[in-house]
């Protein structure tokens, strides 16, 4: 019986992301309640994954402005809808990053959408938010994003220039940046850690 529900529960929560990718919001709350229901059956059974997915609904639900549809509809959509949905992807892609991080390896922005479900657009969005909520000591997640090429990828500077750092005017001094960023990123999340060299910090632009 138990695993009957695994499975429905594991279906609904697939079918949650896209509908949180896609701005439905009746239908996100329809299949939030869903969830509840199915947490609620399975108690102390329900894994952690279920229970952080369903949590992570719950923080993209609390993000969205009431009444609001969110009928996201790029590149149309007001930014702050398409905040409000790169909001409940955040911790999943910095759960998935932080995994990249510690292998020493990147991750391509298309293998990224494919794993969350998601619009590279929307996931770009979501790294932003990611970064911003690291600090101005903490490493740059976005840094592990790395271009087909193995470099940094175009929209980087987006990245920089969103966080108030300097913005690099050429790709040599682009990949200079993100080539220190993503080495703090491998410094921090390394086991063990190690220190990240404070000189790898772009600097934030002169007021």
């Amino acid at each position: 019986m138990r695993s009957k529900q695994h499975y429905r529960l594991y279906a609904i929560i697939d079918r949650l992301r896209k509908a949180e990718v896609a701005g439905q919001v009746d239908e996100v709350r329809t299949l939030y309640n869903e969830c509840q229901f199915l947490l609620k059956e399975l108690g102390s059974h329900a894994s952690s994954y279920e229970k952080r997915q369903i949590g992570l609904t719950s923080r993209w639900l609390t993000a969205v402005p009431a009444g609001d549809s969110l009928a996201i509809s790029p590149p149309t959509a007001p930014s702050g809808r398409l905040k409000a949905a790169a909001h409940g992807l955040s911790d999943y892609l910095s759960a998935i990053l932080t995994k990249t991080a510690r292998s020493q390896t990147t991750i391509s922005l298309k293998d990224l959408a494919e794993q969350a479900g998601a619009t590279e657009r929307l996931c770009t969005g979501a790294l932003i938010m990611i970064d911003k909520e690291s600090g101005a000591n903490g490493p740059m997640l976005s840094a592990l994003v790395a271009s087909p090429h193995g470099d940094a990828r175009p929209d980087f500077r987006q990245v920089l220039a969103e966080l108030n750092y300097e913005v690099p005017q050429t790709d040599i001094a682009l990949n200079y940046v993100w080539r220190r960023e993503l080495e703090r990123a491998y410094a921090f999340h390394a086991e063990p850690p190690r220190e990240m060299p404070a000189r790898l910090v772009p600097r934030k632009k002169t007021p």
